[in-house]
């Protein structure tokens, strides 16, 4: 018995996409039972459920390579991507209260994201 092989494809918005914003993708895929998502910046997702809406928000600026793999029962796989930019603007919102008393509660403020490293 042959079985039909996967046929990979996405659609993505809004286009263009938001400043800040993730981006949401729809899988179009057809002949899939797995699909692993790969968003051109080293996260991945795995779902299997071909009418899962995924979301995904960039940390910084650039243009992705973002990649869908859809993979049949047997494991024959068919691979679809897109270049997507975005544009990340850089802002913290800093709490402006908190208790640095010593107490091991409240003491430092961590900051990440959105491209911040330290």
């Amino acid at each position: 018995m042959v079985s039909p092989y996967p046929s990979s494809s996405f659609s993505y918005s809004p286009q263009p996409t938001e400043t800040n914003k993730p981006v949401s993708f729809l899988n179009g895929s057809t002949g899939g039972v797995r699909y692993k998502w790969l968003f051109g910046d080293g996260d991945t997702l795995t779902t299997i459920l071909p009418d899962t809406v995924v979301q995904h928000l960039y940390n910084a600026t650039g243009t992705y390579n973002t990649c869908l793999a859809t993979y049949n029962s047997f494991g024959c796989i068919d691979t679809s991507c897109q270049s997507i930019s975005v544009v990340i603007l850089n802002s913290v919102d800093v709490a402006n209260a908190f208790s640095p008393n010593g107490d091991g509660r409240n003491d430092r403020i961590y900051v990440r994201g959105y491209g911040i490293t330290e």
